[in-house]
């Protein structure tokens, strides 16, 4: 990332791509990660699977998951 940023939104980042390149974008979002932090809004399961907290929104309820 050019501006080194501290916060990064991603809205549905994977699902235009085919698992190859999902899998290598997935591994850059986990490397700066541990500078940046990332919010991603998506159904993508494999991108939910590496966030560390999981926030889901389900008939106007509110519930957190943290791993």
């Amino acid at each position: 990332l050019a501006r080194e940023p501290k916060v990064l939104f991603l809205d549905e980042f994977t699902s235009a791509l085919d698992s190859v390149n999902k899998n290598s974008i997935l591994k850059v979002i986990q490397k700066i990660s541990k500078d940046v932090l990332v919010i991603s809004i998506t159904h993508d399961p494999d991108v939910i699977i590496a966030a560390d907290i999981e926030l889901i929104i389900a008939n106007k309820n509110l519930s957190l998951n943290e791993k």
